[in-house]
């Protein structure tokens, strides 16, 4: 594969879209936001980082590298499941136990995996909500931590926030964890919560489904959206509303900002050695590789219903992290009817909101999403904004200002071109999950450290 004079003269296809061949563009014909991220140095710390950010972004780097090739055997890992981060003094925590639903059971599970009970957490904003009775609107919270670890707890610092902003109670469901639990039963437990509020046992609040939006970060969109498919695809009255932050919606991580983003993100490159897993199996949420395309899982994967569209969705990235690229081609080449609306953030790196005690930029977003979510859900359904499917790029500067990103999906494509003028994307390489490919030099290309 060959470059010249800028513009890719190889064929290439992205993952998951087949109708968008990468074509030769001229600089002049992108947009002013992807000639920024493109242009982007190779280099960190980034000019918008502060050096509390760029401080947290390195020791987050160096965290994840402690997990080597064991996840299994690391104590940080069943010490982040228990941590339990403060809230500010207006917010009041309530546990909850809630009942599973045998009665829907999902295929791939065993039955006495859809008995008993699964843990959640009210999270209620003094000003906006009141424990004691029904809310206006509710969010159903699905934290993220690569389905072995997190908490409802783990994200605190970003669930009384949304609960103050989006003006909700926020129940955060603790669902099962991988390697003790595979797919499905995380989402299982995700559903259960979700029936738990349209659906619930005598005694409970019952919402309309349009008083209900779905929300999480990273593994936790991915289980968002999943659900959402989950609903859409069996008959289940779908939410109000989803926004996700980060959502991890390719787990083959085969898209090219996995590799070009890796000098900015924090998240670290596939181990050579994982501990118990197998070319056959290469993540712990899966039994077998085969999983790793199923549309619940890998949301990428799904097909657009016109029959049933989806509610409106709200996808926060940063365009700096490696996982950018899956809510672009979630957006752009699998749902593009759909209302959905795209935030890419200047130079932030995979779920920046968890940063908002030190970085306003991550408490700006989240503000964003919480009038987004009281803009889409409530008792009240007349009058709400219209969603429109577009992207755009808010930047890391005062008053936060807006470009809108006609050719997002050419962000991709650059990142592709770039992989293809380095000599590291091989054919193939398109359709292979990195985890498989743990061993190839490309994957394990070292990202440099953080200043």
């Amino acid at each position: 594969m060959t470059a010249n004079q800028g513009q890719s003269t190889a064929t290439l296809t992205l993952p998951f879209a087949r109708d968008h061949p990468i074509t030769a563009t001229f600089e002049s014909e992108r947009s002013e936001a992807r000639r920024s991220i493109n242009d982007r140095p190779d280099a960190v710390p980034l000019p918008s980082w502060s050096p509390e950010l760029a401080a947290a972004i390195s020791d987050r780097r160096k965290m994840l590298a402690k997990f080597g090739n064991s996840v299994l055997n690391l104590s940080d890992v069943a010490f982040s499941r228990k941590l339990v981060l403060p809230v500010p003094a207006p917010t009041t925590l309530t546990q909850v136990t809630i009942p599973l639903r045998p009665e829907r059971i999902m295929p791939g599970m065993a039955e006495d995996e859809a008995d008993g009970t699964v843990a959640a957490e009210w999270v209620d904003y003094h000003e906006h909500s009141d424990a004691s009775k029904p809310a206006e609107r509710v969010v159903l919270h699905v934290h993220g931590g690569a389905y072995v670890t997190g908490s409802p707890g783990f994200s605190h610092v970003m669930l009384w926030r949304i609960a103050r902003d989006a003006h909700a109670r926020v129940l955060s469901v603790d669902y099962r964890l991988s390697p003790e639990s595979t797919f499905p039963t995380a989402l299982f437990d995700a559903l259960c919560a979700y029936l738990h509020l349209i659906d619930p046992p005598a005694g409970q609040p019952n919402y309309e489904p349009h008083q209900v939006s779905l929300c999480g970060e990273s593994a936790g969109g991915a289980l968002s959206t999943g659900l959402l498919l989950y609903c859409r695809d069996n008959g289940i009255p779908m939410p109000g509303a989803v926004a996700t932050l980060s959502p991890w919606l390719d787990l083959s991580v085969a898209l090219p900002g996995w590799l070009t983003n890796g000098t900015y993100d924090f998240m670290n490159n596939v181990p050579e050695v994982i501990h118990e897993l197998t070319e056959t199996r290469s993540f712990y949420y899966v039994k077998t590789n085969n999983d790793l395309s199923h549309p619940y899982v890998s949301p990428v994967n799904a097909v657009e219903d016109p029959a049933e569209p989806l509610p409106p969705m709200l996808i926060q990235v940063g365009d700096a992290e490696r996982i950018r690229d899956d809510g672009i081609v979630f957006s752009e080449c699998k749902f593009p009817n759909s209302p959905i609306r795209v935030e890419l953030y200047e130079d932030r790196q995979h779920v920046f909101q968890d940063c908002a005690d030190l970085d306003p930029f991550g408490d700006y977003a989240l503000q964003r999403l919480g009038a987004f979510i009281r803009e889409q859900t409530g008792t009240k359904i007349d009058g709400r904004p219209v969603v429109e499917h577009k992207a755009v790029r808010i930047l890391a500067k005062s008053g936060h200002p807006e470009q809108e990103v006609p050719d997002v999906l050419g962000i991709v494509h650059d990142a592709a071109r770039k992989l293809i003028e380095r000599g590291e994307w091989q054919p193939g390489m398109a359709d292979t999950s990195a985890y498989v490919l743990k061993k190839n030099a490309i994957i394990n290309r070292p990202s440099q450290p953080s200043a």
